[in-house]
């Protein structure tokens, strides 16, 4: 499911960056470079998606220090691949994107193999890998609700930020 919401928003975002960015009212002299991060991040929606899910499954199988291990992990390594990307190979704003993505595919591997290990109700295994009709329209008829709210949510928020942003120009500074 991770991978499928992953791709969609992918989709979406590489089509629409620079709109959205545009909308947000992002500052012209960095739009470029925020496009550039933007559509490479979101090139790796399905990778960051379904490790959220993962770390979510953790969670809820009641262990929270490996998850939270994991996301130490990766913080650290983005850190690590942000200084190797910029300071070594003078990649910028795209190495910036691609440490993000690859520091969050090694949580996910380190998460995907702790489910493939685990005995608990909460497991993967691999022959059950597999889509089922049924259950995915089911799930999908969640998500698309859910998606619909937040959607509408984060929508909302952003208006009345740039409602805000029009009527206090210090807005951002007082937030």
């Amino acid at each position: 499911l991770g991978v499928i919401l992953g791709l969609i928003l992918m989709v979406i975002t590489l089509v629409f960056a620079r709109q959205f960015l545009i909308l947000m009212k992002c500052q012209s002299d960095v739009i470029d470079m925020a496009t550039v991060y933007m559509r490479i991040y979101f090139l790796g929606m399905p990778i960051i998606m379904t490790n959220n899910f993962i770390i979510g499954i953790l969670r809820a199988s009641g262990d929270s220090v490996k998850p939270m291990k994991f996301l130490l992990a990766s913080g650290f390594i983005n850190v690590i691949l942000n200084v190797f990307f910029v300071g070594v190979f003078r990649l910028e704003v795209e190495g910036v994107a691609i440490a993000t993505v690859l520091s969050s595919l090694v949580s996910l591997i380190c998460g995907l193999i702790e489910l493939l290990k685990s005995k608990s109700m909460c497991r993967v295994e691999k022959k059950h890998l597999r889509i089922r009709r049924q259950e995915f329209l089911l799930l999908m008829d969640f998500v698309f609700l859910t998606a619909l709210g937040v959607g509408g949510a984060t929508v909302i928020g952003a208006l009345l930020g740039f409602l805000c942003k029009d009527f206090c120009p210090n807005f951002s500074e007082l937030v």
